[in-house]
């Protein structure tokens, strides 16, 4: 039976050629987008990955975590900021957002597995799954994965994780998918300076 992974569609060049490498090692592929904010912006990515998905002829629905986003992610963020630390958003976002809610939508859409674009390497040890460095140290992504829990990394699959950043844009480019941009950190800021 052929395993069902749900990717995690950005929009942007990683999500998309993870997305196509699993359908190159046979996996059914289901395109979820997670739509963060209504800005103009999000609601262009969240099209461009509508267009992506029709591209490589995989499935896709678009799931408004607007609201979760804002409160589990957001408003910590900018009371953190407010108080004088320096919180890093995107720890909480992976944990509780993209590896949390993200996996529990692809979960009740019957897949498998959840994927996503991030450059990061999850292996079994001693019966468990570990997360680890990508191979490409430059554009690894692991250490804001760290606070993902053992249960949820069994699910997860990352196909970037051993291919060199510049690799994957030479394949993109090969496979005509080199569209969009790469992920950003702090993705809600857009252009703001936080000063």
């Amino acid at each position: 039976m052929t395993e069902r992974v749900v990717i995690a569609l950005s929009g942007g060049a990683d999500s998309t050629l993870a997305a196509s490498l699993l359908l190159s090692r046979g996996y059914s592929v289901f395109g979820l987008h997670l739509l963060l904010t209504h800005s103009t912006e999000s609601q262009h990515q969240a099209a461009l990955a509508g267009d992506i998905a029709r591209q490589l002829g995989i499935e896709f629905a678009v799931v408004d975590a607007v609201d979760i986003f804002s409160s589990r992610v957001v408003a910590p963020f900018c009371h953190e900021y407010a108080s004088g630390r320096t919180p890093n958003p995107c720890v909480v976002c992976n944990r509780d957002i993209k590896f949390g809610y993200l996996l529990r939508m692809a979960l009740e859409r019957g897949a498998d597995k959840l994927a996503t674009g991030h450059y990061a390497r999850i292996t079994a040890h001693e019966g468990a799954h570990v997360l680890q460095c990508a191979a490409d140290r430059q554009a690894d992504q692991s250490y804001f994965l760290y606070a993902i829990d053992a249960a949820s990394l069994s699910r997860l699959v990352m196909p970037l994780g051993a291919v060199s950043r510049g690799r994957v844009r030479s394949l993109a480019s090969n496979r005509g998918l080199a569209r969009g941009k790469s992920s950003q950190d702090i993705c809600f800021l857009g252009d703001q300076d936080l000063h």
